[in-house]
């Protein structure tokens, strides 16, 4: 809801998580490292991120481990800079950008959706 005034504000926070995971997701993962994984959908496509970038270490399972890997990683600058240097090579060869391979599941999917259709819908009668 946006009002007049910026106090009034309000954005929806999971607005940038409800399209494929892109720039902004990698961002916002490259500028925090760490994700806590639960049941809402903005969780699970970071959580999602950090595992297909071989990064699930940085991945909480509770508020308490969240902030202990977030501590961690503060007190750790050399980890940190490491982090941030490889993350967009990372993403770079990544499942996430591989176009081709996303085209093809996709279609895969289409296939077997209208497969399964065409099975069990009656031909008309002629």
């Amino acid at each position: 809801m946006k009002r007049n005034g910026p106090a009034l504000q309000r954005t929806d926070p999971h607005e940038a998580k409800r399209r494929l995971p892109g720039t902004e997701q990698v961002r916002g993962i490259a500028c925090r490292q760490s994700n806590l994984a639960g049941d809402r959908h903005a969780s699970r496509v970071g959580a999602d991120i950090l595992t297909r970038l071989d990064l699930p270490d940085l991945i909480a399972q509770a508020p308490d481990h969240y902030e202990q890997i977030a501590i961690t990683l503060a007190g750790d600058l050399d980890k940190l800079a490491h982090l941030r240097t490889t993350l967009r090579p990372r993403l770079q060869s990544s499942v996430l950008m591989n176009s081709t391979l996303i085209t093809h599941d996709i279609e895969s999917a289409y296939r077997s959706a209208w497969k399964t259709w065409c099975a069990t819908t009656s031909s008309p009668a002629a």
